[in-house]
């Protein structure tokens, strides 16, 4: 009979904790399913996804028509003449800094005598840049690298964040519980003793001691009620936070507290080294010099054809290469025109020199991007100190947790022992209803605790996430 009845305390304890119960991530899942926050938070991240791609897509080919001018004039005496130059113009650029071009131009005439006119003009031009800097200019990749990081971690830590809010909203409901538990306990046994005193006589009605401890139950009656008002209102909030009633948690999932020991920052760290990279950047293009050679190629080949069958060609090519520097240009150029009438070459030679006249301003701008290079360095040095200071910290929170669960699992043990001892004390008369009600309640509590303990521990895996993000 005696181990019946202790068995069912330990049922109906267990059910008391764990009545409509759900599991912690399905509780997660819900709520980040129903939250307009997370709601938000995708919409913007979609929003942001779309500009990333966007701003990717490349049209490698560029195509331009024109129609060209339409004009009716008179040639002579009221000869009409109509000319239309419809053309299209193709430009391809190539990954190696290279550019390929070709067009089409047509020229027509029309002239009321019945003789008409055409030319075709075909055309392609290949250009290529070699870059001569002595300096690499990688600021857009730094600057797009630093945009994505930072939304991406953004988003990333608004999510993680949200799971520890609903952890914190349940650990709040659960210690508010708990904490009313005590306190109705506390006060039907202050009411049950008070209304025994003055069954027995113990306390003369109106007298100083029946105040004063009526006055003791009616601030634990104010505080009781307060209490039942606060976790009210933590059931409201978590209903308007996260969409649906609270129900107990009656199933955790392990966290694990692992750090990687191979990760030696977090992105925040790495932001803050890419903002150092671009300042370094900008003192090298400030410092450096900027050099280029630009090569280019180019052919036409008006193609003209006329009522009688005449056809008429020519050709015109050239190369051209220019050096090319911060205050000063060299370049040639090389061609030729043929025509039935003969071959036509030629060469061109351009040079041009400026004198600098903003040194004075160049040299307080390279001071400013130095300042610049030596804070950011400052600003890298101490997200790297802050991030090492917070490894520490969250460690050792981690080292209190698992204490107090040795703890906790050490005190659950023996309180187990002595309910039991208690209960067989209790059917033997050897102790009382309350060190019965004593024993039962320290075992919920280190049932609880344990729980709290899990949830926090999730809390601390969340943010183990955050920091290596």
């Amino acid at each position: 009979m005696r181990k019946k009845y202790t068995v069912a305390v330990f049922i109906l304890i267990f059910a008391s904790l764990y009545a409509f119960a759900i599991d912690m991530q399905d509780m997660i899942n819900t709520a980040m399913k129903n939250s307009i926050t997370i709601r938000k938070l995708e919409l913007d991240r979609q929003n942001i996804l779309y500009s990333r791609q966007a701003s990717d897509v490349k049209d490698p080919i560029k195509v331009t028509v024109s129609s060209g001018d339409v004009t009716v004039q008179k040639e002579g005496t009221l000869t009409p003449l109509f000319q239309m130059n419809p053309s299209i113009d193709i430009g391809i650029p190539l990954d190696d800094n290279s550019n390929l071009s070709f067009g089409l131009e047509n020229k027509t005439l029309l002239r009321t005598d019945g003789k008409n006119k055409t030319t075709f003009i075909p055309g392609a031009t290949y250009s290529k840049t070699f870059n001569l800097d002595s300096f690499t200019d990688n600021r857009n990749d730094i600057s797009k690298q630093i945009s994505n990081l930072s939304s991406d971690i953004s988003y990333q830590k608004s999510l993680i964040q949200f799971k520890n809010t609903i952890i914190s909203s349940v650990i709040e409901i659960l210690s508010l519980q708990s904490n009313l538990k005590d306190q109705e306990l506390s006060y039907n046994r202050s009411l049950s003793d008070y209304e025994k005193d003055i069954k027995t006589e113990e306390i003369t009605p109106n007298s100083v001691k029946d105040l004063s401890r009526q006055r003791a139950l009616n601030t634990a009656l104010v505080s009781l009620n307060s209490l039942k008002t606060r976790l009210n209102n933590a059931f409201n909030n978590f209903k308007e936070d996260f969409g649906f009633e609270y129900q107990e948690v009656n199933s955790i999932p392990m966290a694990c507290l692992d750090f990687d020991s191979s990760k030696k920052s977090n992105t925040t760290v790495y932001l803050k080294e890419l903002s150092l990279m671009n300042a370094k950047t900008e003192l090298d293009i400030a410092t450096g010099e900027k050099r280029s050679i630009k090569l280019e190629t180019h052919a036409d080949s008006p193609l003209t054809s006329a009522k009688d069958n005449q056809l008429d060609a020519s050709l015109n090519a050239y190369v051209k290469g220019s050096f090319n520097a911060s205050n000063y240009n060299v370049g040639a150029k090389a061609g030729t025109s043929w025509t039935k009438d003969g071959l036509s070459p030629y060469i061109t030679i351009t040079g041009t020199w400026t004198n600098k006249t903003t040194e004075k301003k160049d040299s307080l701008k390279i001071e400013q991007l130095k300042n610049s290079v030596t804070l950011n360095q400052i600003e890298y040095d101490n997200a790297l100190a802050q991030y090492n200071k917070e490894v520490k910290m969250l460690k050792e929170e981690i080292e209190d947790l698992n204490t107090q669960n040795l703890t906790l699992e050490l005190s659950a043990k023996y309180n187990k022992l002595i309910l039991e001892k208690t209960l067989e004390l209790f059917e033997l008369g050897l102790s009382t209803k309350r060190e019965v009600e004593d024993a039962k309640r320290n075992v919920e509590k280190d049932e609880l605790e344990k729980l709290i303990n899990d949830l926090k521990a999730l809390q601390l895996e969340n943010k183990i996430a955050i920091l290596q993000l």
